[in-house]
């Protein structure tokens, strides 16, 4: 787990909370290696069971970013150029 030094509003990290029915049984090395860049830029990945929920980035400040149902991998991109460009997700992509 990652949490960001001065942290933020709310808390110190971000959370990306993906549904289980939109991953396979196994991780694959691709889904792993999306999840430890997130944890980088201190966001953590939660698999959550709720049938009809679609992805959502969670932000320091309690603020969320829906995604559309679709792979972890284009789903993790997808929230990683969106940290990338907040002002302090900037910041941490820079040093990450």
């Amino acid at each position: 787990t990652s949490s960001r030094p001065g942290g933020g509003a709310n808390k110190d990290f971000r959370t990306l909370q993906f549904p289980s029915r939109l991953l396979g049984d196994s991780i694959t090395p691709s889904e792993q290696l999306a999840a430890d860049q997130l944890c980088c830029v201190y966001t953590r990945v939660t698999v959550i069971k709720q049938p009809q929920q679609q992805p959502v980035l969670i932000l320091y400040d309690l603020g969320t970013r829906n995604y559309p149902a679709a792979n972890f991998v284009s789903t993790a991109q997808r929230a990683m150029d969106d940290i990338c460009g907040m002002s302090m997700g900037s910041s941490d992509c820079s040093n990450a």
